[in-house]
């Protein structure tokens, strides 16, 4: 994923996301060199008094970096994988800061940098301009090659296929726990799942004597490669149905009178108090029948890794986290999902609130409801959710109620979602409900996104947003939006202050009833800024908008390229100079569709 940047506009020539540039020095000195631990990689730089914020990037680059290169948009900066991190959280020693990133692939060449801000949100915009290194990491018995300058990247001819993942074995006899020498050790059963807990840091030591029960005759150093171990893997599906009657129960070993599993990572606990900080790679393997009341993790910190992980049929019992995988995480979530069935319990998303990195991961089954702030990937978010999305249907009572996410302050980018949404608060108002977010804060920022489900709501609801503070780029609604307040919109509800949409439009039948006022085909009410941003007047019902222009089904179907309604369209969304080609146009009788990043255009269609 590209450095997001605040978008500006200008009239003419095309619309450049990258005009306003940070004026924060940047990062010098940048070196990069191989950690303690197997995937671990240690990047420091000089420390740069003006910022508030670095953002830390990396990709793989014989993996990610050539499947992005040989994408649609053929953009390299698609491929990275971006941490923001606040300055105040470095310690200096002579000048210098460092940042451990782990879990990355051993024995791969990858791509670093570090950029500089005094704002996490992008205003002003992040550097386009970064400073790079290469280093191949090193596998456990490798060497530490020196890192060199990463200037301008050249591509492989073609890209590489994923690799399989392999194929692990049961514990040996001899107490090897890690037998493929990956650094994570081996976890097979749900007795080795909960004993993650006395091991936050996933390196194998722990003084618990249910540690030692679950791992049974390990090796010192749990069998790990000489630099140690870094995480879990899993090795065989779980199923938390223990007497495998079909339902959560006093019969299921970990039914804890009713409470369920305690969260790994749980520091409102007095035992194994602390944040989960390792790796945990579910390789593909599923967890099913989960019972709790918290998350499988509760909290994970900036360099908790949580990847390739599925949750089947899951029952969240806290009223107000409807996060499964996690409760919060300032982490890195990836290539993640939840499949909720009938027998799910009402709430129970992917996680509650999210301050790092989710990326390819997606809800999908049976209905959420929640009686609070509700979002199918997250309640909350103020980190950054790419090439993601959610199916299911979700209602809620009280603000914020959204598709995919009930409140963004972050960045939401190249994600979709397509279940109905809908809600009211405890009064019997109902505000901040949209199809992809409920509310876009002040310095939240949605980009190449959509939401195609029908949206009910009362006062600031709209086919992707309810209310508008914040920036919405490249996007568009198709479904349907009811309301019985003020604000109510095809794309959005309420646009206020710094509320800025671009190059967006909206297709939905918009209707209000009761005393609703302020009802319009794009936007509900507006005090922001609208550019390039249109509806269709026919479909939608609405001859009017406070904002945008209203445009015939014809007329927003027959241009087939940037030209027309759509000359100012092709984005320069990742700020490197070079428009991206966001929308594919289709046929002459067809609203245009987004392929930015991966995203599939027949399922669009």
């Amino acid at each position: 994923m590209g450095v997001l940047l605040l978008a500006t506009f200008a009239s003419g020539g095309g619309i450049n996301l990258a005009s306003a540039q940070s004026e924060v020095a940047p990062t010098s000195n940048i070196r990069v060199a191989d950690g303690q631990n197997p995937g671990e990689v240690v990047i420091s730089w000089d420390y740069v008094e003006q910022a508030t914020y670095y953002r830390i990037g990396y990709v793989n680059m014989e993996r990610d970096y050539p499947l992005a290169k040989a994408s649609r948009t053929g953009n390299w900066m698609e491929a990275f994988v971006y941490v923001d991190l606040e300055t105040r959280n470095f310690v200096q020693s002579r000048g210098r800061v460092q940042y451990t990133i782990r879990g990355l692939q051993q024995g791969v060449r990858h791509a670093f940098s570090v950029l500089t801000n005094d704002s996490r949100y992008n205003e002003p915009a992040w550097p386009s301009n970064p400073r790079w290194r290469f280093l191949t990491v090193a596998d456990w018995g490798g060497t530490c090659p020196t890192a060199t300058p990463f200037p301008t990247p050249e591509p492989p001819l073609t890209p590489q296929p994923p690799q399989p993942t392999p194929t692990h074995l049961s514990p040996a006899a001899n107490g090897d726990y890690d037998i493929d020498n990956d650094g994570l050790i081996e976890v097979s059963n749900l007795a080795q799942l909960n004993v993650i807990r006395a091991d936050l840091d996933g390196d194998g030591s722990s003084q618990s004597g249910i540690y030692a029960d679950a791992f049974p005759g390990a090796q010192a150093g749990m069998g790990c490669p000489k630099l140690g171990c870094v995480g879990y893997e899993l090795v065989a599906d779980l199923d938390f149905d223990t007497n495998g009657n079909g339902v959560p129960d006093a019969g299921d070993a970990y039914w804890n009178y009713g409470a369920g599993w305690i969260a790994i990572g749980n520091f409102d606990r007095r035992e194994f108090r602390g944040e989960f900080s390792a790796i945990f790679d579910g390789a593909g393997y599923t967890i099913s029948n989960w019972h709790g009341g918290f998350g499988l993790f509760g909290y994970l910190d900036e360099s908790a890794v949580i990847r390739n992980v599925g949750l089947v049929s899951v029952s969240l019992t806290g009223a107000y986290h409807n996060g499964t995988l996690a409760a919060k995480s300032f982490g890195v979530i990836s290539n993640s999902h939840v499949v909720r069935t009938a027998t799910s319990s009402p709430n129970g998303g992917l996680v509650d609130a999210n301050r790092g990195v989710i990326n390819n991961s997606y809800v999908i089954g049976a209905p959420i409801a929640n009686p609070g702030m509700v979002g199918a990937l997250a309640s909350d978010n103020t980190g950054t959710i790419s090439n993601s999305y959610a199916t299911v249907n979700v209602s809620g009572r009280g603000p914020f109620i959204g598709g995919l996410v009930g409140s963004n302050g972050g960045t939401i980018i190249a994600s979709y979602t397509t279940g109905s949404v809908s809600g009211r608060d405890i009064y019997g108002g109902g505000t901040y409900v949209g199809g992809l977010s409920g509310h876009n804060e002040n310095g939240g920022t949605i980009i190449a996104s959509y939401a195609t489900g029908r949206v009910t709501g009362a006062s600031e609801s709209g086919g992707l947003i309810g209310r508008n503070e914040g920036t919405i780029v490249a996007s568009y609604a198709t479904g349907g939006v009811a309301g019985t307040g003020d604000g109510i919109g095809g794309l959005v509800g309420r646009s206020y202050g710094n509320g800025l949409i671009l190059a967006s439009y909206a297709t939905g039948r918009v209707s209000g009833s009761g005393l609703t006022t302020y009802v319009g085909g794009l936007i509900g009410d507006n005090s922001g800024t609208i550019a390039n941003s249109y509806w269709d007047t026919q479909t939608s019902g609405q001859a009017g908008s406070y904002g945008g222009l209203g445009q015939t089904t014809r007329e927003l179907q027959s241009p087939i390229g940037y030209t027309g309604i759509y000359s100012d369209w092709d984005l320069d969304i990742d700020g490197d100079g070079v428009v991206d080609n966001p929308w594919d146009f289709g046929a002459s009788n067809q609203y245009p569709v987004l392929r930015y990043a991966g995203h599939s255009v027949a399922a669009q269609r």
